[in-house]
């Protein structure tokens, strides 16, 4: 080839890197909203010794809808290799205990069901509770499911942001999946916010109480010194700053061995085998103990460690809130004490409704961001 040709060849080499670099730029940047909305904190790998850093995102949009594919481009910045990625994945290799709780034997216990441990690979324990939760007097420990990303993003840019407090935690809680993507996009996204807790379950609506159980077992083996731990979902709404004033007036008075929430009494078992609440009668026959309703309760930290070794040696339940609040609880004689200001359902989001209410159920992603606004107004 002649010294022109290659000259040539450079020149369009060249052009089409700019080109290309061009396009990579554009799809990064490209947001239907406005820059400068709702910021996101994000814990950065290099630096996150407690300290956290601002940076401006693109906002849901008005179906809540946050692509994980936009925080993968913004990965690259944090040198993320994918070798780091994929160590220690073997996600699929999950034991037969772990699988969707589908048994003919109505009387087994958990500690037969349940694996223990955590995937904390990506997770950034120093920041969800520093020392063991020596500083932490609430800890938020929020149940979430795999596909959830959306939810999880509306949670973390409104009342999540709590989370930058040094004497509030907040994470998430999921099981794992039998999918190598969806386990790998779960990574990406602990390896951005560092929030995630991962059990050794196949994450399902039968495996609830694992999921809880998991819960009570990283907070015991983590987290043994917070005062208070919140057990929500991640369609809830949590008025954070009015949660933290109650937990500080029961601190004052050093109450005890008590779970509080919305309380249920003389609660039947649905019998409708087309029901996902259905409980047979050789699973449990009589009406349910007293139990606090499952999308938020509040427990005293000095039960966590009861609650777990308890829930183990107990015959299992799926449905978590009656297995850990109501048989669980009662075995132990913990009180469980109804607190009004836990709504745990949908209501009318007026300012008035949503500033009285510790909690509030079935809150889209879209919605987060109105009820979040509407709890700051004067």
């Amino acid at each position: 080839m002649t010294a022109g040709g290659l000259r040539n060849l450079r020149i369009l080499r060249l052009l089409f890197s700019i080109v290309f670099f061009m396009i990579i730029f554009i799809c990064a940047s490209y947001s239907n909203t406005s820059m400068w909305g709702p910021q996101l904190v994000i814990p950065m790998k290099l630096s996150w010794n407690m300290t956290r850093t601002v940076l401006p995102i693109m906002e849901l949009n008005n179906t809540g809808e946050f692509g994980l594919s936009q925080q993968l481009l913004r990965s690259q910045s944090l040198n993320i290799t994918e070798q780091q990625l994929n160590k220690n994945t073997d996600e699929t290799q999950i034991s037969s205990s772990s699988q969707s709780i589908e048994t003919s034997n109505p009387f087994t216990e958990a500690n037969q069901l349940y694996e223990t441990g955590h995937q904390n690979i990506d997770l950034d324990i120093a920041h969800v509770c520093p020392l063991n939760g020596l500083t932490t007097i609430l800890l938020i420990l929020i149940s979430s499911a795999l596909s959830h990303e959306r939810q999880r993003m509306a949670i973390r840019q409104t009342w999540g942001h709590y989370a930058a407090r040094r004497d509030i935690g907040i994470a998430f809680v999921l099981g794992r999946s039998i999918n190598d993507t969806e386990n790998k996009a779960l990574r990406w996204e602990n390896y951005l916010y560092g929030d995630l807790i991962r059990g050794n379950f196949i994450d399902s609506y039968d495996n609830l109480t694992l999921k809880t159980i998991s819960s009570l077992e990283w907070a015991d083996k983590h987290c043994n010194r917070a005062k208070y731990i919140l057990k929500t979902d991640d369609d809830m709404f949590i008025n954070v700053p009015k949660l933290f004033n109650f937990v500080e007036e029961q601190l004052k008075h050093n109450v005890k061995k008590t779970i509080f929430g919305r309380l249920a009494k003389k609660w039947p078992p649905v019998r409708n085998k087309k029901s996902k609440y259905y409980v047979s009668h050789g699973q449990f026959r009589g009406l349910y103990p007293e139990f606090t309703t499952g999308p938020a309760y509040l427990i005293t930290g000095d039960i966590v460690n009861d609650l777990y070794v308890r829930a183990l040696k107990m015959v299992y339940l799926k449905l978590e809130d009656v297995f850990i609040t109501g048989i669980v609880a009662k075995s132990l004689n913990i009180k469980r004490v109804h607190v009004n200001e836990f709504k745990n359902r949908r209501m009318k989001l007026t300012t008035r409704n949503i500033q009285n209410s510790f909690s509030i159920h079935r809150i889209s992603c879209s919605e987060q961001f109105e009820v979040w606004q509407k709890q700051h107004e004067k």
